[in-house]
Order: structure tokens, then C-alpha cells, then sequence
């Protein structure tokens, strides 16, 4: 597949589930992502949330659909095992594969646009533009690269949110999965085993 599109799919436990995702989780099980999905993520981010409302923010439930409480109240650690590698790991891996392309079109996308504007500004104008046959030659010329470096850094600034919102939901439900599986498991290494072994 090019290096130019991916295509990611909701993991098939999510879509099996009998979750009920609320009417503002539009429900976008297929994704194919471009670098112009990237620049204007409103179906990504569609996707983003279902995943995330499918495991993150209904881990409690999902979670009491593979378990029978013991005794204790503690629940049974295969259980939890099937949960992880199943749901939950899977999910994240989509999560991950759908940001990192962004990331990566963000890297080319910098590459592109130094390549093409320099790394200074009216050095670039100097080299392309003849003041004296169009004194407005500078300025529209500025304008064009002000106007593909906003692109670049919206795009960006998504990717940084969306790798904060990762972290917190995932150090919330390390901390759900301790208080319910293995107290002293930690689940983020876990996932970049998981991840490792899954790469695509």
C-alpha cells in the first residue's frame, strides 16, 4: 500500500459489541486516511471517537461483559486478559496507526514546504521575484507561504492534541485496569509489547 493512504477498520470486538454509542459518536467504522484527511480531520476525528468512546470511556461496562465477580470482588484475570487483547489493545493500536500517518504527512508536509520557501523567508523572495517588474511580487509571495504554513501548523497542533488526549485516557484506564486486574500489572508497557508485536 502506498505510503500516501492507509486504511484502518473499528477492531471487530467493537463492533460486535452492545455498546450504545450516543447520537453525537457518529458511527464511522471504516476509515481511509489521506494527508487531506489530516489537513481536515472531521471524519478522523469521527473515527477517533467512536474507538474512544468503544473502550476507554466504557471500560467499566465493557469490562463487566467478560467478568464474573469473585468473592473478593476482584475479577478474573483471564477474563481481563481476553478484555486487553481482544478490545482494548487492538483499539488503541487503531488509534495509534491513524495518528502516526498524520504525524508522518506532518514531517513530509515540513520537508515539502522548506524545500519549496527555503528556510528564510526573503531569501526565497529575493531568488523567485524581480521587484522591479512586480513590486507586489514579494507580498503575494509571503502570502502563499504564510498561507501553506498555517495548513502545516493546524495540522500540527491536531496531532499534538490528539497525543495528549491519548495519554490521559490511557493513564485513566491503566489506573481502572489496575483497580480491577492485576494491581500491579502495568498496562502501558503491556501495550507497547502488544504493539510491537502487531505492526502493520
Amino acid at each position: 500500500m502506498s505510503d500516501d493512504i492507509i486504511e484502518i477498520t473499528a477492531p471487530e470486538a467493537l463492533l460486535d459489541s452492545n455498546l450504545k454509542f450516543p447520537k453525537e459518536v457518529p458511527f464511522v467504522k471504516h476509515l481511509t486516511v489521506t494527508r487531506e484527511r489530516c489537513v481536515n480531520p472531521t471524519l478522523v476525528d469521527s473515527f477517533l471517537r467512536l474507538l474512544r468512546y468503544g473502550s476507554d470511556d466504557s471500560m467499566r461496562q465493557r469490562l463487566s461483559a467478560y467478568h464474573n465477580y469473585e468473592k473478593e470482588g476482584r475479577y478474573n484475570e483471564k477474563k481481563c486478559d481476553k478484555f486487553l487483547t481482544e478490545e482494548l489493545y487492538p483499539n488503541w493500536h487503531s488509534r495509534d496507526r491513524v495518528i502516526g500517518f498524520c504525524n508522518g504527512q506532518l514531517g513530509q508536509m515540513k520537508t515539502e514546504l522548506d524545500q519549496r520557501y527555503g528556510q528564510d523567508p526573503a531569501t526565497f523572495v529575493r531568488a523567485e521575484v524581480d521587484l522591479r517588474l512586480d513590486p507586489y511580487a514579494a507580498r503575494d509571495r509571503a502570502q502563499e507561504q504564510e498561507d501553506h504554513y498555517k495548513q502545516w501548523k493546524r495540522l500540527n497542533n491536531w496531532v499534538e492534541n490528539q497525543k495528549r488526549i491519548e495519554s490521559i485516557l490511557r493513564t485513566n484506564s491503566n489506573r481502572v485496569l489496575r483497580q480491577n486486574c492485576d494491581q500491579n500489572a502495568d498496562y502501558l508497557e503491556d501495550f507497547w509489547n502488544f504493539q510491537h508485536n502487531h505492526r502493520t
